[in-house]
């Protein structure tokens, strides 16, 4: 019992700092992505 609710602290841990880290690395390189894009696009219209 106490070697699963330990797992399931960890688990819980991982989660609660990596799950932000994530969507902040992945919004990241979402964003810059949109902004290289919209670059590529502005500088083929002038």
């Amino acid at each position: 019992m106490r070697f699963s609710t330990s797992i399931e602290v960890l688990i819980i841990f991982v989660t609660t700092i990596l799950a932000p880290l994530l969507i902040t690395i992945t919004g990241n390189v979402i964003s810059e992505w949109i902004v290289r894009k919209w670059l590529d696009k502005r500088d083929k219209k002038i």
